[in-house]
């Protein structure tokens, strides 16, 4: 009887370190300090067990939050970055591979070296076509946010009438700077026609001014 109660109390301390042990993995990660985009809400999931794959490192004493890299991720492997505070105060980004949830700043163990061919991987798909899937991916991010704060500016114009149908392509594109820009008519109070050019410059969803200014008629 004596063994048989040792045997449960052993098991009830057991049971008690798995559990204290879950919990404090769940609480490595707080939901709050994760981010991603709307249109990529999808793979949040994907970016909690990134952040948590960091948060189980030495090196990375605690999550301070985490997001998709767009620049280099690709539609086949999300690279999401997490930043991380060190045991002695600093702070440090760590990139972690969105399929196989390894770390890739960070080399551990036997995984080092399919951690490093990942990471070789990740630079080499890097360059020119790389280049134009980011373009996209923030032109389809950053227009809505253009269009949204034009028809807001031109909420008091009369009979506002634009000529373009769904996302535009940007007339430029300058370290991470997309410059949208398209014509527009309008009347004024006598219902006279008025021409005009809106240029939207945006550096992200929060960053962006848009100046309207008239335009010569085409004829």
């Amino acid at each position: 009887m004596p063994l048989l109660l040792v045997m449960k109390n052993s098991l009830a301390s057991s049971l008690w370190l798995v559990l204290a042990s879950f919990s404090m993995l769940s609480e490595a990660v707080d939901d709050s300090r994760l981010w991603l985009p709307g249109r990529y809400q999808s793979l949040f999931v994907d970016l909690k067990q990134a952040a948590q794959s960091a948060g189980n490192l030495d090196k990375c004493h605690k999550v301070l939050s985490g997001t998709l890299d767009l620049d280099q991720s690709s539609a086949e492997k999300p690279i999401f970055r997490i930043l991380c505070r060190k045991p002695n105060g600093k702070t440090y980004n760590e990139m972690v591979d969105g399929v196989s949830k390894q770390t890739l700043t960070t080399l551990q163990g036997s995984e080092a070296v399919l951690n490093l061919d990942a990471l070789i991987d990740l630079r080499q798909r890097e360059g020119a076509s790389r280049k134009v899937q980011v373009i996209n991916e923030q032109i389809k991010l950053f227009w809505p946010v253009c269009k949204n704060a034009f028809l807001k500016r031109t909420s008091q114009m009369i009979n506002v009438k634009t000529f373009f149908e769904g996302d535009i392509d940007p007339v430029e594109y300058q370290q991470w700077q997309l410059t949208f820009q398209f014509d527009f008519d309008a009347e004024d109070p006598s219902g006279a026609p008025l021409k005009y050019e809106a240029t939207c410059r945006i550096r992200s969803l929060k960053d962006f001014d848009i100046e309207i200014r008239s335009r010569r008629s085409s004829n």
